[in-house]
């Protein structure tokens, strides 16, 4: 199976508003590193680490991700999931050998 290597939009079912800016759709771009530290090092809850990292990624503000509806949220955690799978049709070989 193929996993998204190129970024991916989320089409909302259930268009938010926030800010008088309505949200039809996040774009999500491929996680870094440093996504993960930034949420990590901001949030304790791990429920708080992945909106932020959902915040970052698509580039809006924490509050849009915090009016999604549940069903759109779980879509969203879906994309970011992905971008973190290997393509299980790949050749290379990753070694866990440590020098």
């Amino acid at each position: 199976m193929a996993y998204p290597i190129e970024n991916q939009v989320l089409t909302l079912q259930f268009p938010v508003t926030v800010n008088n800016k309505e949200y039809t759709a996040l774009e999500f771009r491929r996680p870094k590193v440093r996504d993960n530290l930034i949420a990590d090092k901001q949030n304790e809850a791990d429920a708080d680490k992945e909106i932020a990292l959902m915040a970052l990624l698509s580039g809006v503000d924490q509050n849009v991700i915090h009016e999604l509806d549940m069903a759109d949220y779980a879509a969203g955690q879906q994309i970011i999931m992905g971008f973190q799978k290997r393509d299980s049709g790949s050749t290379e070989k990753v070694s866990t050998k440590v020098s």
